[in-house]
């Protein structure tokens, strides 16, 4: 892979931008220096798929690295460029350098580069984020495409039930 797929790909998976939205992120909308709580830094999509894909997402520790890493590559005002660092990158590249990568290393025909947004949303499920966290990081225009990745595991549930009771307990008038 090529050193700009070695950044992409974390990136990806690490922030859950589509591939038009990651090569349409300019300098200016993104820090690697803490705000409104992203202590990590954060990014800003400014035009997504829908009206609801403008979004803050801050930044993991990773991406926060990649970011500072690509910094030192550019030369113009897009994060992920091309020619040289001073083009937007076509969104076709990535995806082609992708099917590449995925020929190589056999993955599954359903293994492509949108797969990266798939696995962003899906450990956001994992780690306990609701269906709202969700929506509101990835951009998702339905909560109901959110719901998808959130599986209520019977430890979760169990979590539940005990929030309630300490809710019930401290709120309990004697």
């Amino acid at each position: 892979a090529s050193p700009l797929m070695t950044r992409l790909l974390p990136f990806l998976i690490d922030s859950g931008l589509r591939i038009s939205e990651a090569i349409s992120l300019t300098w200016d909308t993104v820090s690697t220096e803490p705000k409104d709580g992203a202590e990590r830094g954060w990014l800003y999509v400014a035009k997504g798929k829908s009206k609801y894909a403008k979004r803050y997402v801050p930044l993991t520790a990773r991406a926060r690295a990649i970011l500072i890493e690509c910094r030192k590559h550019s030369k113009g005002a897009y994060v992920f460029a091309a020619h040289g660092g001073k083009r937007k990158l076509s969104r076709h590249w990535p995806s082609e350098q992708f099917a590449d990568i995925a020929k190589a290393l056999a993955l599954p025909w359903d293994g492509v580069l949108h797969s990266t947004r798939h696995t962003f949303c899906t450990r956001l499920g994992e780690a306990g984020c609701g269906a709202f966290e969700i929506q509101k990081l990835a951009g998702h225009s339905s909560i109901t495409i959110s719901q998808r990745y959130v599986h209520p595991t019977p430890s979760r549930l169990e979590n539940a039930i005990d929030r309630l009771q300490a809710y019930t307990i401290s709120n309990t008038v004697n």
